[in-house]
């Protein structure tokens, strides 16, 4: 018996979820499951990974006892064979952003009638989205975690991080008040990051003393929690799935738009960074805190106990 996480994007391909999927798959044969990424372009080559891949350019690799998860970015020209041709032992679709949901085969068939056995969530704000939209009840919830031996600080500078991929209009406004409204910080660096491995992401956060935290229309958002085990403190928006961690104890956060108030936060923080604030040590104390809830044994479990529900197994 397989698990076999479909992934049929190009390698070069940057996203958190294909991040997640190779991890889960990483973390599966760990514990002793035959799992692998199915992805016809090849290994990601953006990030370092272990894990299994098959590269078959059709659907013929799979076997009937194969367990198949699919991303919730379903596509008729790749999936629909998968899901009524293909014969496996189970389907799963593996949601890591309600809001990629909406698409040409989801609402328009039931989940059921797509041949999905179960749905599997990344968060607290996907599962209430199923159960609030769809009615869905008793869906699983496999928590990310955070690599602390790549993202962990280096030598945290007074320079401020961003990848502003999400949100390059917002991203732009807020350097350009910051700069208007706080010459006093002229010499500070935004160091951005996009299109980059995953090692070059973990090496600018490491360096920096701050993340401008550009989340959007998210299920989670992992980046802020990387940054914060990377020695960041961190200012931005929370993109509503990171209010699963966001709080006023571990950063400064805000809804979508609230830009001067997002440039006026980092420049707090770096005044209080510059001054040794007691204010700035408790909030990187509640940092640390949020990482721990990430770990990567916590994870383990959760795909074990998951799997084993569904009377899947490990073979190896």
């Amino acid at each position: 018996m397989r698990i076999i996480y479909l992934n049929p994007f190009e390698n070069s391909a940057i996203s958190g979820g294909i991040k997640t999927a190779y991890r889960h798959v990483e973390l599966l044969r760990e514990i002793g499951y035959d799992a692998y990424i199915w992805q016809p372009s090849g290994k990601a080559t953006w990030l370092e990974t272990n894990a299994a891949i098959l590269s078959d350019q059709n659907i013929n690799f799979v076997k009937p006892n194969d367990v198949l998860v699919f991303p919730e970015s379903l596509h008729n020209d790749v999936f629909l064979p998968f899901l009524t041709s293909v014969k496996s032992k189970k389907k799963l679709l593996f949601v890591q952003n309600q809001y990629n949901l909406f698409n040409r085969l989801i609402p328009a068939k039931k989940f059921s009638e797509l041949g999905f056995d179960d749905i599997l969530c990344c968060s607290i704000a996907v599962k209430d989205f199923f159960e609030n939209v769809f009615k869905f009840r008793h869906l699983s919830i496999i928590p990310y975690h955070v690599d602390r031996e790549r993202f962990k600080s280096i030598n945290n500078q007074l320079q401020i991080a961003l990848t502003p991929r999400k949100l390059p209009i917002h991203a732009k406004f807020i350097l350009q008040v910051f700069r208007i409204k706080y010459p006093e910080f002229s010499r500070v660096k935004f160091v951005a990051f996009h299109d980059a491995h995953e090692n070059k992401v973990a090496e600018v956060l490491g360096q920096s003393a701050v993340l401008l935290a550009l989340s959007n229309r998210e299920s989670f958002g992992l980046v802020p929690v990387e940054a914060m085990a990377a020695g960041c403190l961190v200012a931005g928006y929370h993109g509503y799935g990171g209010l699963e961690y966001a709080n006023p104890a571990n950063g400064f956060w805000y809804g979508a738009d609230e830009n001067e108030k997002v440039a006026d936060s980092i420049a707090h923080l770096l005044r209080g960074i510059e001054s040794g604030a007691d204010w700035v040590a408790a909030m990187r104390a509640a940092t640390r805190a949020t990482v721990q809830r990430y770990d990567r044994q916590s994870t383990k479990l959760a795909l074990l106990t998951y799997f084993k529900r569904l009377d899947v197994h490990p073979t190896l």
